[in-house]
């Protein structure tokens, strides 16, 4: 279990507990903080958003047999939807270096929207930006770049 510890976000590891313990009475508590899905298990077993940390080319292939949706073929954070069942397995993978849950946010951009202009560029192109998703993966800087010398 320290093996799996390690690479399961200790919020997952919370979830896989409650799920184990409460079944999906458990898994209540965690929906407004964490991406969870079908927790009622009406069609699909309770499945959790995560970011998948790997090798840049790993094979998850063979995770659908297990009913692990991985969406991304290639880099070193994917996206998956992942059985809560089935998450422990998934960190027994050696090619799994890290599961993270995915986090329900919510926007703060109280001073941004005045600063950039934003209410006179609604007012003047009538577009709202409803029903837009956007989605920030954030995987650092490259210290090594040139642009970054000396700094």
């Amino acid at each position: 279990m320290a093996i799996k510890s390690k690479k399961i976000d200790p919020a997952l590891m919370r979830v896989i507990q409650d799920f184990e313990e409460e079944g999906t009475a458990g898994l209540v508590r965690h929906v407004h903080a964490l991406g969870l899905a079908h927790i009622d298990l009406t069609q699909k077993p309770a499945s959790a958003v995560v970011f998948l940390h790997c090798s840049h080319a790993a094979d998850f292939s063979d995770a659908k047999k297990s009913g692990i949706v991985i969406n991304q073929a290639r880099g070193e954070i994917r996206t998956g939807i992942v059985p809560v069942s089935e998450i422990e397995s998934l960190a027994d993978d050696p090619k799994v270096k890290r599961i993270i849950a995915s986090r329900r946010l919510s926007p703060r951009l109280d001073l941004a929207a005045v600063k950039v202009r934003l209410p006179a560029f609604r007012i003047s192109s009538r577009l709202t930006g409803k029903s837009v998703v956007v989605g920030i993966v954030d995987t650092g800087i490259d210290s090594t770049h040139p642009d970054f010398q000396g700094r």
